[in-house]
């Protein structure tokens, strides 16, 4: 007795036996399933579950985190993000594993300078990413906030952290337009009376800075930190008598007084 086996495509599959024909059924491909899931802390993206054939490839499939969390890996111990299955020979079902991040934190820290105070939480330890409560700095009286030491001139303030960082709030004495004048005349003659240009106040305030021209415009003396002391002489001897522009600038309280100066020796 022989046997032989025989295949015809798009039919079923037979035996030969003594040249007598024997039919049966062909054998379906076997077909297996691709499930993923998500643990707390994430979401699948991509087709889920999956049917694929024996020996043949899933489609792509992605762990994503949520905010504040991360991927880890698959139950099954891969760690391949996205992954994709091949050569499938058997169900597979896993499920993403995350974990929560833990923030970064930072410190920030507000500080008054003399003749001021912090109103709020000087001290405040965040996550990076965050913004700090509102803190304020004002000024005892007499005084006034002049700035912080990043630059920023707004007394109130928030942050968003992003290191450990200190800033501190500087403060001046606070100054009335009666406390400032600009003296209008010299005579250098050595009485004691008028002998320099006076600008009253001056001691009152961080500095001034000072400019003379004549009436054609042209400067003839600078300070920018003027102590008091200008008695009509230059780097090239004494100026001419007569009159002055003069321009005091007092940076401090972003103003320029604009005056004329006389000069008579």
């Amino acid at each position: 007795m022989r046997f032989k086996w025989h295949y015809e495509a798009m039919a079923a599959d037979y035996w030969m036996v003594d040249n007598i024909k024997i039919e049966g059924e062909r054998s379906a491909t076997p077909k297996f399933t691709l499930t993923y899931t998500a643990g707390v802390g994430g979401i699948i993206e991509g087709i889920t579950p999956q049917e694929v054939e024996k020996g043949a490839s899933g489609t792509v499939v992605e762990a994503k985190a949520d905010i504040g969390y991360k991927f880890v890996q698959w139950s099954d111990g891969k760690t391949d993000n996205p992954r994709i299955d091949i050569n499938v020979s058997a169900d597979i079902e896993v499920t993403a594993k995350f974990s929560k991040i833990e923030a970064v934190k930072y410190t920030v820290t507000y500080e008054a300078g003399l003749n001021g105070r912090i109103v709020g939480v000087s001290v405040q330890e965040l996550a990076e990413g965050l913004t700090t409560t509102e803190v304020k700095a004002v000024a005892k009286s007499g005084y006034r906030f002049m700035k912080w030491s990043d630059g920023k001139t707004e007394a109130s303030r928030t942050d968003v952290v992003t290191d450990n960082v200190t800033y501190e709030a500087i403060f001046e004495k606070e100054l009335t337009k009666t406390t400032i004048i600009v003296g209008k005349a010299i005579t250098p003659n050595g009485d004691g009376k008028n002998d320099v240009w006076l600008i009253e106040g001056n001691t009152t305030f961080v500095k001034c800075s000072v400019e003379l021209y004549t009436r054609s415009g042209k400067l003839v003396y600078k300070s920018d930190d003027y102590k008091n002391d200008f008695d009509g002489t230059v780097s090239d001897g004494k100026l001419p008598g007569g009159s002055y522009i003069s321009v005091v600038k007092i940076e401090s309280l972003n103003k320029v007084i604009t005056d004329w100066l006389y000069i008579n020796f």
